[in-house]
């Protein structure tokens, strides 16, 4: 244990635990007296502070009550400091450690949550990739959080997977990349291990060629778990990832498989120490006049999702305003949403005919690598198609594919969230290209184009609203090859 952190305005009070690369402690805020957890990333070069900034930027963008809520990142000597939410109740993976398994009915407490915390991520477009006990935290009041979302990628990302090969999906073992479905595989390995004792893969991950842990049935109905939790559970261990169903589906199934009832996070503990750690088994034996040992508050019910509502009387109302709102933007889709440094004055090349939108990318494409001489109505058609697969999937982070980070990219952000409500999506909100010149200046590029906006149709809870195409507006977008491909670094109405 390295020593407590300093750090204005917070009093450290005790050692929660340390990792591989950081420790966490627990503190009080001197204004308010809330209290929270520092978590202190020792540093070990640029690469190391490049990850928690990113941690911090996608954990201060992300709301969710069931998942570890970000405040604030301190950069300090060879470290930073996160201050996060404070779960003191313990880890998932401590109480297994102590107790073995839970009941179904703390189970349904436990991880549905969870699995709605996922359903939110991957709603976001954001993929965990390390869904296991140690990453599911306890409030003392009882609700159960989704840690460590630093480790998360966008999906589609290839880095290296970090998942705890004992509950690891074996498509990510093989090499394959973390995507929705194996977080749900691992929640389910989680769900597996809390109701027999054991995670799907004790032996330290899956052997070669094998796609789902054995005998999942028989080992779940063997431990007198109710039939509707064996369905869920084995849906999401499914080998198939089609099969598994979405987090969003197995937080639902588990929270209808039973009654839920509160965490005993005290069982087989007794009060923690002066660093925070337990100190033994709860029923140990003690010496006569010792005090008896700490029991936690009973806790409330936690965020469990519910079937969709019926249908309001507003949401017409809504759709309309939401449609009208999306052809308001100057009756194209990049236009009015701001301006950004680039190239002035272009020299300007033959008109070219109208262009016909892209092919509709999947989510897991990757930019390829810069062309030497990018056709660069070709990258704006697959930009604008990627555009119009984050409003028809309401994923705001698929915008950070099309714009270079700055203003732009914010301000579609927000345009994309205010005018597709939650539990909508706009289809076919693509723009058309007519009249264009090109100017190419070698890596960069400035086009200018009379651009409309095609006619798009909002649904929401299977109902829709069509809207009709915008008028033509005459747009000048900047476009810049960068390591990641090329991307949108300005653009403007100008007429």
């Amino acid at each position: 244990m390295s020593s407590p952190p300093r750090l204005r305005g917070y009093v450290v009070e005790r050692w929660l635990g340390s990792g591989a690369t950081s420790d966490v402690w627990q503190a009080r805020a001197s204004a308010s007296g809330a209290r929270v957890a520092l978590k202190r990333i020792r540093l070990d070069g640029a690469d190391r502070l490049a990850r928690a900034r990113a941690e911090a930027a996608l954990l201060g963008a992300l709301d969710h009550p069931n998942l570890v809520r970000l405040h604030d990142l301190v950069e300090a000597d060879n470290a930073v400091l996160l201050v996060l939410d404070l779960a003191d109740g313990g880890s998932l993976a401590d109480l297994l450690r102590t107790r073995g398994r839970l009941t179904p009915g703390e189970v349904i407490t436990a991880v549905a949550p969870v699995a709605a915390a996922l359903a939110y991520l991957h709603e976001e477009g954001v993929v965990h990739g390390d869904v296991s006990p140690g990453n599911i935290l306890f409030t003392t009041g009882g609700v159960s959080l989704l840690a460590d979302v630093g480790v998360a990628r966008l999906t589609g990302d290839d880095r290296d997977a970090e998942a705890n090969p004992a509950y690891v999906d074996p498509m990510v073992a093989a090499g394959g990349v973390p995507s929705a479905p194996s977080d749900v595989f691992m929640l389910g390995g989680v769900a597996l291990h809390t109701l027999i004792g054991r995670p799907p893969w004790p032996s330290g991950g899956p052997a070669a060629g094998v796609a789902a842990p054995p005998d999942v049935g028989d080992r779940l109905t063997a431990a007198d778990v109710p039939e509707p939790m064996v369905a869920a559970v084995r849906r999401a261990l499914a080998a198939d990832p089609r099969r598994r169903g979405t987090a969003a589906e197995l937080a639902l199934d588990l929270a209808h498989s039973g009654t839920a009832v509160a965490v005993d996070l005290a069982a087989g503990r007794v009060s923690p120490g002066p660093a925070g750690e337990w100190t033994g088994p709860r029923h140990a034996a003690r010496a006569p006049g010792d005090p008896p040992p700490t029991r936690l508050v009973a806790r409330p019910r936690p965020v469990i999702p519910r079937p969709p509502p019926r249908r309001s009387r507003r949401l017409p109302l809504l759709i309309g305003l939401a449609v009208a709102g999306l052809m308001g933007c100057a009756g194209v889709a990049w236009a009015g949403i701001g301006t950004a440094s680039g190239p002035q004055n272009p020299q300007t090349s033959e008109s070219q005919p109208e262009v016909e939108p892209a092919t509709r990318l999947p989510v897991a494409t990757r930019p390829s690598a810069p062309l030497q001489r990018p056709d660069w109505m070709v990258e704006l058609n697959r930009l604008d198609a990627r555009r119009a697969q984050a409003f028809a999937e309401r994923r705001p982070t698929l915008l950070r594919r099309v714009y270079q980070p700055g203003r732009l990219l914010a301000t579609d952000s927000a345009a994309l969230s205010r005018l597709v409500p939650v539990g909508c999506r706009l289809h076919g909100a693509r723009t058309k290209y007519r009249h264009v010149r090109v100017t190419d200046e070698g890596g960069r590029a400035v086009v200018i184009a009379s651009a409309r906006m095609a006619p798009s149709r909002l649904t929401c809870t299977g109902r829709a609203a069509q809207s009709v195409s915008g008028a033509d507006a005459r747009l000048r977008i900047g476009l810049a090859e960068t390591p990641n491909g090329v991307r949108i670094v300005s653009e403007r109405v100008i007429g």
